[in-house]
């Protein structure tokens, strides 16, 4: 994982640098770099690194993202088996006067860490990876309250959808049958 955050951070200073030496008096680019973990009892959890690059034009504006998980070395709650992840998210949005508008389209690619069903002697391994696909858009009016405050409703709608295929290792060795799991969101 410190290899993963260490090549986001290395073309974040890259991309900084070039940014840097365009002519524009305002900055129209923005880069965000960030890291963690997420955090559950006392094990050593899933670490994330995600970097985000912004570019406005006129009112409006276009991101793109990515971001990556660590399985590390999590055993999991009951059968939550540890994935490792990187989605790719492209966004973008507009104000117009009290109205802003915004949507997004993500894809992805997870890879679960191998199960171990049954007895020590004669387990099944169970080998799973799966796609990300996600897309959803929202709209905001914003109402000014007093000088100083603002009331925002705003209405979004969104799809996300998780497909993983499922491979199992028989104690003798030959795969088993190919499932197919489709999460909606």
């Amino acid at each position: 994982m410190i290899k993963k955050i260490a090549i986001l951070w290395a073309l974040g200073a890259i991309t900084t640098s070039a940014l840097a030496s365009e002519k524009e008096t305002e900055s129209k680019w923005s880069i965000g770099i960030s890291s963690g973990a997420t955090l559950v009892g006392n094990v050593d959890d899933q670490t994330y690194a995600s970097m985000s690059i912004t570019r406005e034009i006129g009112d409006g504006y276009v991101q793109l993202s990515g971001t990556l998980v660590d399985a590390g070395e999590t055993q999991g709650l009951i059968f939550a088996v540890p994935a490792s992840s990187l989605h790719l998210r492209l966004s973008g949005g507009i104000g117009l006067n009290d109205v802003s508008l915004n949507g997004y389209f993500t894809a992805g690619r997870r890879k679960f860490d191998d199960e171990l069903i049954g007895n020590d002697g004669n387990p099944i391994i169970v080998n799973s990876n799966g796609n990300v696909f996600g897309v959803g858009g929202s709209a905001t009016y914003d109402l000014a309250v007093g000088e100083s405050g603002f009331l925002s409703p705003s209405i979004a709608v969104d799809f996300n959808s998780v497909d993983i295929g499922r491979a199992a290792a028989l104690p003798s060795g030959r795969q088993g049958p190919l499932k197919k799991k489709k999460r909606v969101f």
